[in-house]
């Protein structure tokens, strides 16, 4: 039951990474471009993150019970990456998230969201691989 409520939030995640990189974050070039647009995006999105993220990261320290079968190996290489993609969040996402709450839009910084989140895109991908590669097993 862990495990696969575990994988359904790595999917919805990297399924929402994916539309957020390739269509979300590009557009921000071309949106409202003031504090409050960037802060009702931050709060709204927050609303589907957040939840999804928390359930994530309890999941996948669950998983590393040695009382569940599921292999150490992949447990703990999905854990790493999870943790990753939370550095990664922590030091490029939110401040550029931040910086445009604070002060509207700027290029350089909604260019600085897309390129770094190349990063927590990947990382969300190859989680969901190894996930269900793990539940074909």
């Amino acid at each position: 039951m862990i495990f696969t409520i575990h994988l359904a939030a790595a999917l919805a995640m990297t399924g929402l990474i994916w539309f957020v990189q390739i269509v979300h974050y590009p557009l921000f070039h071309h949106s409202d471009r003031t504090p409050a647009f960037f802060k009702a995006h931050a709060d709204r999105t927050g609303l589907i993150v957040i939840p999804l993220m928390l359930v994530e990261i309890t999941t996948a320290a669950a998983l590393l019970s040695p009382h569940l079968d599921f292999p150490f190996p992949i447990a703990i290489t999905n854990f790493a990456r999870l943790l990753f993609i939370w550095l990664v969040t922590a030091i490029f996402s939110l401040p550029c998230h931040q910086k445009l709450i604070r002060n509207g839009y700027n290029p350089a910084v909604v260019d600085r969201l897309v390129h770094t989140n190349w990063l927590r895109t990947l990382l969300w991908t190859a989680r969901s691989i190894l996930l269900l590669s793990a539940s074909a097993r």
